[in-house]
């Protein structure tokens, strides 16, 4: 397995990554041209001695061949053509060892042509290949029993190792043939289990992202997107720790609109969401990056600061709260005038845990509700049991109370 690995990595390195069926080709091709660049120049050598040039000077040419070969299958890639030119090159070398083998080791290489032909071509193309080799040598013994050419064999040994090379061919074509089912069937299995994966993965994503949607869910406002109130809870505390922590002072402020049940019920929940979002927009312009804005309630909402001046912060927000709801908002075709009521309480002077501030925010806010609501006149020409339609009409602003301590 590790040797597998190391040879991918060496042609993929080389060749720019190769599956298994072009690796095994890539083996083959430089295997039999590493024996070729070996056994030729040896058998060059011992035509010269011989003082058979003409066979000394195929060897050159083939060698130049082999050389040649390798560098265009570096330089194209393309194997197909190499190992044609490997087989046109091994079967030159059979046939000289046929018709001029000076050793009597012809017979021998015929053996290296299976191989070849079935692990290079495959099991077709290279049951051909040997079928025709075969023919091929029983047509040299038939030629030779009828005297009509001379190799360096007897007809016996030319139908010995006609028969030979195909009962080798044979066992190797069936090798080869269950070496490609094997093959198949793992090149199938292998892409359903990267199907499977992938499956996995995208499953896995979507769980990822469902719960990060659960996640926001369950700490964020659907409607408006703003930290709903339990994580709003949660900034409070650790604003607190923070400002307990560099002594500086800390704030809550809660938000209620006025009149936004009469909104919704004159113009629809549609359009409330459709203010309520406006508001929350508007309200996160007015603070800064470092404060949180929360949605506490259907109309509530709960600012969250520190500052090491919180009396002059207070001050500050309690102008840009005015400026966020003194323009109209413009919904739905519809003009509407808000305004609100708030209540704050601030860090350490009425306290250090958040449900007690908090809870002195909330009861501040009620307070400033009850003394707006005594404080509310109605115009002269209208009855007193008329109710004003919200967005009738510009609605002064009041903050009510912003006293801290």
């Amino acid at each position: 397995m590790q040797a597998a690995q190391l040879f991918h990595r060496f042609f993929g390195s080389l060749y720019g990554g190769v599956t298994d069926a072009q690796l095994r080709q890539y083996l083959f091709v430089v295997g039999f041209s590493g024996m070729g660049l070996i056994l030729i120049p040896v058998l060059g050598t011992l035509y010269i001695i011989e003082g058979i040039y003409w066979l000394a000077l195929i060897n050159s040419l083939m060698l130049a061949g082999i050389v040649g070969n390798l560098v265009f299958l570096h330089k194209t890639r393309r194997i197909n053509a190499s190992e044609n030119i490997v087989l046109a090159v091994l079967f030159i070398v059979l046939m000289k060892g046929v018709f001029a083998s000076i050793d009597q080791t012809g017979p021998y290489w015929f053996a290296l042509f299976p191989a070849a032909a079935f692990f290079i071509k495959g099991v077709k193309t290279g049951g051909v290949l040997v079928s025709l080799m075969v023919l091929l040598l029983f047509a040299f013994a038939a030629a030779q029993h009828a005297n009509w050419l001379m190799t360096d064999h007897s007809t016996t040994a030319l139908i010995f190792l006609g028969f030979s090379l195909l009962t080798l061919g044979s066992i190797l074509g069936v090798s080869r043939a269950i070496l490609a089912d094997a093959e198949e069937r793992l090149s199938k299995r292998s892409a359903e289990l990267s199907r499977e994966v992938l499956e996995r993965h995208s499953v896995e994503a979507m769980l990822r992202k469902t719960e990060e949607q659960m996640r926001f869910m369950a700490h964020r406002d659907p409607l408006t997107g703003l930290p709903n109130r339990a994580l709003g809870f949660d900034r409070l505390e650790q604003t607190l720790l923070y400002a307990e922590r560099h002594r500086i002072g800390a704030a809550v402020i809660l938000l209620d609109i006025d009149d936004f049940g009469l909104l919704n019920r004159q113009h629809g929940y549609e359009t409330g969401d459709k203010v309520l979002k406006a508001v929350s927009q508007r309200l996160q312009k007015r603070l800064r990056r470092c404060d949180t804005v929360a949605r506490a309630g259907i109309d509530e909402f709960m600012i969250i600061f520190s500052d090491a001046d919180v009396g002059t912060a207070l001050a500050k927000l309690k102008i840009g709260l005015q400026e966020a709801l003194k323009d109209p908002f413009e919904v739905d075709g519809h003009s509407f005038d808000l305004t609100a009521s708030i209540g704050a309480a601030a860090f350490p002077e009425d306290g250090d845990l958040p449900e007690i501030l908090i809870e002195a925010a909330d009861n501040r806010l009620f307070t400033n509700q009850q003394q707006r609501a005594q404080e509310k006149t109605t115009p002269s020409n209208i009855p007193a049991n008329t109710p004003s339609p919200v967005g009738a009409e510009r609605m002064r602003y009041a903050t009510g109370s912003l006293d801290v301590g």
